[in-house]
């Protein structure tokens, strides 16, 4: 069991707060939230009752193809 959680081998997406992905993107929190609303930015993930995350690997797709896009 403790193998899944060694970030070397682990097949447990991760996720981002809300405040990382805003230092990945350089977007504010309510920026974020906008794009989601028009759907131009990764769907969050409910972890609990007040707390959101987004995955990493989505986060750096849609980043990717900005760049891909220039």
């Amino acid at each position: 069991m403790a193998d899944l959680f060694d970030k070397q081998t682990s097949k447990i997406p991760r996720l981002l707060s809300c405040d990382e992905v805003g230092r990945a993107v350089g977007y504010s929190r309510v920026h974020i939230y906008r794009l989601m609303d028009r759907g131009e930015f990764p769907k969050r993930v409910q972890i609990g009752r007040n707390r959101v995350g987004w995955l990493e690997s989505e986060v750096a797709e849609w980043l990717n193809a900005r760049i891909e896009a220039r």
